[in-house]
């Protein structure tokens, strides 16, 4: 781009503008569902799978090889979960 200037991008496809885009006709709503807000949920739950099937593969095949590269390191960087408590 020339100096100065701000390169445009379309984020209109990102999973983050689909979840707002749902939420914005379901919030604007002011009874049931119209067809264009059913059709903005559908594509955000869409997107959203989508994006966890990626998360739960890298998770189940690819994480587990490498947090044992990790350990396997003399290394003391991984701590045990203390569960936090409102008392």
């Amino acid at each position: 781009p020339e100096s100065g200037k701000t390169e445009y991008r379309d984020n209109s496809k990102t999973l983050t503008s689909q979840l707002r885009n749902g939420r914005r006709f379901l919030s604007a709503a002011t009874g049931a569902p119209n067809e264009n807000a059913k059709i903005a949920v559908a594509t955000a739950t869409g997107k959203a799978e989508k994006v966890l099937v990626g998360i739960n593969e890298f998770f189940s095949d690819q994480w587990p090889a490498y947090l044992d590269k990790i350990r396997a390191l003399p290394l003391d960087i991984f701590k045990e979960y203390e569960t936090i408590k409102i008392e």
